[in-house]
């Protein structure tokens, strides 16, 4: 017998449309990078990070912002400049994000990517893990990855 919790939840998953997920992704998402894109580098509203500001050593995410300010603007080297991880993963992310809504809308033929969650997950975390400490070595030619800040 469902209880009024399962009832209740099953009535919310029912009563929005399969695409309003992807569709509030997406919109966040864009929303983003709009205001990465007309934001200036010297606002200070925007946070900093609060482990390289302990450090004083870039993490993985360090330079995204400004990235994507770059990328928003069509500066694609500076973007990478800022940080390489954003330009490698974003169109990643992007297809994810087209395949996910294309099934929501009923594209049945879009596959989406799959996951082999005990191959790609050490892989993805090492990839991570890999481009931080390299960023961090004070040599050439890791140098370069560094979010220039």
């Amino acid at each position: 017998m469902p209880t009024i919790a399962d009832r209740t939840r099953a009535r919310a998953a029912t009563s929005l449309p399969t695409w309003f997920a992807p569709a509030a992704v997406g919109m966040g998402a864009l929303g983003a990078c709009v205001v990465a894109g007309i934001t200036d580098s010297s606002d200070t509203w925007l946070p900093g990070c609060p482990f390289k500001e302990a450090t004083g050593i870039d993490c993985p995410g360090c330079g995204m912002t400004r990235g994507l300010r770059s990328l928003a603007q069509g500066d694609l080297a500076a973007a990478a400049d800022h940080n390489l991880l954003l330009v490698v993963m974003l169109p990643v992310l992007v297809a994810a994000w087209g395949f996910w809504m294309a099934r929501s809308v009923g594209f049945t033929e879009a596959r989406p990517l799959r996951w082999d969650w005990p191959l790609l997950s050490p892989l993805l975390v090492g990839s991570i893990l890999g481009f931080w400490v390299l960023r961090a070595l004070p040599l050439e030619p890791f140098t370069w990855l560094a979010s220039g800040t």
